[in-house]
C-alpha cells in the first residue's frame, strides 16, 4: 500500500482514490494519526473517486470538525464538487490555499 507522502505539511493522496487503495490507507490515517495541527490534502493527483473514498473522505472532515482545527483540501479537481459542497456546507473546505481559509 502506498503511503501518504507529505511535503511541507500537505499529505498529497496516491493517484487513483477508491476503497482499497487510499480509502484504507485514510481510514489508518484516520485512527492512527491525532488531530494536533490542521490537516492539508493534496488531490491534485487524483484522478477518480468512488463512494468508498468519498465516504473515506468524510470521515477525516468528522474527525476534524470540532477539534478547534481545520481540514483543506487542496488543488481539488472539478469533477469533485460533490466533495466540495460537502466540505463548503461544514465551513472546513479552502479549495486553494491555507491563506484563503
Amino acid at each position: 500500500m502506498t503511503p501518504l507522502a507529505r511535503e511541507d505539511d500537505v499529505w498529497r493522496l496516491p493517484s487513483r482514490l477508491n476503497a482499497l487503495s487510499t480509502g484504507k490507507l485514510l481510514q489508518t490515517f484516520l485512527y492512527e494519526t491525532p488531530v494536533s495541527c490542521d490537516w492539508f490534502f493534496d488531490l491534485r493527483e487524483v484522478s477518480e473517486i468512488d463512494q468508498a473514498g468519498l465516504d473515506c473522505l468524510l470521515a477525516v472532515r468528522n474527525r476534524v470538525v470540532g477539534s478547534g482545527f481545520a481540514l483543506f483540501f487542496l488543488n481539488t479537481p472539478c469533477q469533485f464538487s460533490r466533495i466540495i459542497r460537502v466540505l463548503e456546507r461544514d465551513q472546513v473546505y479552502s479549495g486553494l490555499s491555507p491563506a484563503n481559509a
